[in-house]
């Protein structure tokens, strides 16, 4: 009898991220190995982006309110049609389907574009 074992690697690379952060290098190099890209506290703080990055919360709020959204549903969409994995925190049932309804809709190229090009984000995180 032969027994074949196989082998799997299960590769997650967790970074410490926020909108604006040129973090391409990463997420290039998650995508070339096969490993699963998961921005932590990628919607951290957020209260705090309004001092300590306005530009980012400025961006951040106009495109919300574009879609009549929170803030943090904007930051979520925007890593998740970057590809990557995102697991919000709530226990707040109201703020669970705010979650969830971000699987309703679509930044624009442009909108994303503007997030990523967003200058003074890492401050907020």
């Amino acid at each position: 009898m032969v027994w074949f074992i196989f082998v799997s690697y299960c590769f997650i690379y967790l970074v410490y991220c926020s909108v604006g952060e040129d973090d391409g290098e990463v997420r290039a190099w998650c995508k070339a190995n096969g490993a699963l890209y998961q921005p932590y506290a990628s919607a951290r703080n957020v209260k705090n982006m309004k001092t300590a990055a306005p530009a980012a919360y400025d961006v951040v709020s106009r495109i919300a309110k574009t879609y009549s959204q929170t803030n943090h549903a904007v930051i979520y969409k925007y890593f998740l049609q970057m590809g990557a994995a995102i697991i919000p925190r709530s226990t707040n049932s109201v703020h669970m389907a705010e979650n969830l309804d971000t699987l309703n809709w679509s930044l624009s190229s442009n909108e994303q574009k503007q997030l990523s090009e967003t200058s003074g984000a890492k401050a907020a995180v």
